[in-house]
């Protein structure tokens, strides 16, 4: 049996790490389980605004391509994609409330 040396270890756990499929909470993760997992915890959190509304609050705001969303620790739900002039857009908005807490286009 051949053994393998610590380094040549080490290098084949990071190159088959780029095989391997991307982790369960990815942002880019736009599947039906996964936001729906994301809306169960806003409510064990008692977070008002899941992520059909925060999307729709996002398009009122210009975004027309999601590309990521998360549910942050502060309560905030966090929205990339881009808009109608393809320019990058960031949306950050409140779980509580749905309040627009910050936007960027780049």
């Amino acid at each position: 049996m051949m053994k393998l040396s610590p380094l040549l270890a080490s290098l084949a756990l990071v190159l088959s790490a780029g095989v391997l499929p991307a982790h369960a909470d990815d942002d880019r993760d736009l599947s039906t389980t996964r936001l729906q997992r994301l809306d169960d915890d806003a409510s064990k959190r008692n977070l008002t605004i899941k992520h059909a509304r925060a999307i729709e609050i996002a398009k009122a705001q210009g975004l027309v391509t999601l590309r990521e969303i998360d549910l942050e620790d502060h309560d905030e739900w966090q929205l990339e994609g881009s808009d109608a002039k393809g320019r990058e857009i960031e949306v950050e908005i409140s779980a509580r409330d749905g309040t627009v807490m910050k936007m960027e286009r780049d």
